[in-house]
């Protein structure tokens, strides 16, 4: 049950962590001149 619940609340959790940053990363840049 550990395996499930670090993927039901785990992964959501990086992945909000890991849009923010990039979204903070692109603010920060002055737009989205830049592709990955």
């Amino acid at each position: 049950i550990r395996f499930y619940t670090l993927h039901v609340i785990g992964l959501p959790l990086i992945a909000a962590i890991f849009m923010a940053v990039h979204f903070w990363r692109i603010r920060r840049d002055g737009g989205m001149a830049r592709p990955l």
